[in-house]
């Protein structure tokens, strides 16, 4: 748009003001000269107007970006049960792509099933079925297809909580047109490894919290048996007195 308006400026004031008027011919060489230092300075003015423009457009995005990661490494912080890990990250999830979202999980050996979905009444197709289940069986990140080709627009992240993978993450393909999309990519990135490290610690702390319940019944088991051979101990030592 800069460079066009510069043009189009270029040619009004040589058409209107330039001899001889109301024609593309230029009389006089200093005209020439002031009209090419015009063009020049206008171009210039337009290409810097227009990188300015990105650039505020790119601070935006990656300002927007980062908001969203602050949000979301509040609420993972603030969850204590994978469910509410995984619909918060399905919640930034949509609004880092600009999009559509799920979660899908496995259902034992019936495949996969559909655990959440941003806006809700989103059914995955069997393109997205087979996506997912692909990103799921062999733990690496299924892109969405490219428009217009056959395959499923979202791509499918694993989520690993643990030793073994149960969630899937998906989300549309994003806008190769934005300009801050190298930030939204590595923020999708970051919003999977804090989803994995959020599952993990509530599996660690469901492990620890069961190791502790299985400590204090062994403890309760050994006080138990101590305070019955205490009590059998006089009893039987007056029996073998006896004997």
């Amino acid at each position: 748009p800069g460079l066009f308006s510069a043009a189009l400026a270029f040619f009004l004031l040589n058409f209107l003001f330039a001899a001889p008027h109301f024609t593309l011919f230029v009389t006089h060489p200093q005209d020439l000269v002031t009209l090419a230092a015009f063009l020049l300075v206008a171009g210039l003015t337009g290409l810097m107007t227009g990188r300015l423009r990105e650039q505020r457009d790119a601070a935006e995005g990656r300002a927007a970006v980062l908001t969203v990661l602050s949000e979301v490494s509040a609420d993972l912080i603030r969850a204590d049960r994978p469910e509410t890990v995984l619909q918060a990250a399905l919640t930034h999830l949509g609004r880092v792509a600009g999009g559509p979202a799920m979660i899908l999980t496995r259902d034992g050996d019936q495949g996969l099933a559909l655990l959440a979905a941003s806006p809700e009444g989103l059914q995955p197709t069997g393109a997205d079925l087979q996506a997912a289940d692909g990103a799921l069986r062999h733990s690496r990140i299924e892109y969405a297809a490219a428009r217009g080709w056959n395959g499923s627009p979202f791509t499918f992240v694993p989520l690993n909580s643990g030793q073994t993978t149960l969630h899937v993450l998906g989300h549309q393909r994003l806008d190769t047109s934005l300009t801050d999309l190298s930030y939204r990519e590595e923020a999708i990135g970051v919003i999977r490894h804090q989803t994995e490290m959020a599952l993990q610690r509530l599996a660690f702390a469901e492990t620890a919290e069961a190791e502790r319940q299985r400590a204090e019944a062994s403890g309760q088991r050994a006080a138990l048996l101590a305070s019955l051979s205490h009590d059998l101990r006089t009893p039987l030592a007056t029996i073998l007195g006896s004997v």
